[in-house]
């Protein structure tokens, strides 16, 4: 993920990372100075707000998400609503 990143990134693209908000992945050290190196911005959400919905039942699923992105118009998109 790393090396494409950067390579994406370095020609002017964006690139976008997605885990549980609550996910102790988050607390690498490879993946927060990655994400401080490259100014991710992040936004938090609940899949409910967006849709999410279970599958047998069709009732909203909370699912919390967190996600990292060099995108501002994907942060701003998101917390629209």
């Amino acid at each position: 993920f790393f090396a494409v990143a950067k390579l994406v990134i370095s020609n002017g693209g964006h690139v976008s990372f997605e885990w549980p908000r609550f996910s102790t992945g988050w607390q690498l050290r490879q993946l927060s100075d990655s994400l401080n190196k490259n100014k991710f911005l992040t936004v938090e959400f609940d899949g409910c707000a967006l849709g999410v919905r279970s599958l047998k039942t069709n009732q909203p699923i909370k699912k919390p998400y967190r996600i990292a992105t060099t995108s501002p118009e994907l942060v701003n998109a998101i917390k629209a609503f």
